[in-house]
């Protein structure tokens, strides 16, 4: 499918995989967009043909919103929501919701939800050891599969059977860091459970959030 969509500050074009149910690729034409709206966009774009539907729909802007933040200088505690504060957010917020209602299936509208996803009893009964290994196991095949190259990674803790710390000491940059995350998270969702999150966290301060809970 391809289309394109026009709104008051931009038009949008996309092409979409109506039988993998995935976005090919989004470019889109500003009208009247602030910087952040381009940059947001932007990243709409570049994200969105790696991501699964439903992690586009629930999670997308949250992800935007974090790649922007520097993490090198401000430090985050807890979870903070970008559009509680910024109006571009809230708007971008419902106008990806509202895309992917208009693109996707019956069959996947109905899979949407805002359930927690719960590990499956397999993953929960490994010791937190265990875990540990096999998350460096998968990402030496991330490394060999995705990444291309090595890179050192420290799991600095895990809680609640689902939440994944890690460190990355080798990467300097935070947009490095923050691509390496998401890339990863998924492949952890793919190939270990489908309930773990990815948390990026400087090893010397441990009670800061550095990453976003997604």
């Amino acid at each position: 499918m391809k289309k394109k969509i026009e709104k008051e500050k931009f038009s949008l074009e996309l092409d979409f995989d109506e039988k993998q149910n995935k976005f090919n690729k989004l470019t889109f034409k500003s009208k009247s967009l602030n910087e952040l709206e381009k940059k947001i966009l932007e990243q709409i774009c570049i994200l969105s043909p790696q991501l699964k539907l439903q992690e586009i729909y629930e999670h997308l802007i949250i992800r935007i919103e974090n790649n922007f933040r520097d993490f090198n200088k401000i430090s985050y505690s807890g979870v903070y929501f970008a559009e509680n504060k910024f109006k571009e957010f809230i708007f971008f917020r419902k106008f990806v919701r509202e895309l992917v209602r208009e693109v996707s299936s019956d069959k996947f509208k109905k899979k949407i939800n805002f359930q927690y996803i719960k590990p499956n009893h397999e993953w929960v009964s490994f010791s937190i050891e265990e875990k540990e290994k096999k998350i460096i196991e998968a990402f030496r095949k991330f490394e060999k599969n995705v990444l291309k190259k090595e890179t050192k990674l420290e799991v600095l803790k895990i809680e609640n059977n689902t939440d994944i710390y890690i460190n990355l000491p080798e990467l300097l940059s935070s947009d490095e860091k923050s691509s390496l995350c998401l890339k990863f998270e998924i492949f952890l969702k793919d190939n270990l459970d489908k309930s773990l999150l990815l948390y990026f966290q400087w090893k010397g301060d441990m009670n800061k959030l550095r990453r976003l809970k997604v």
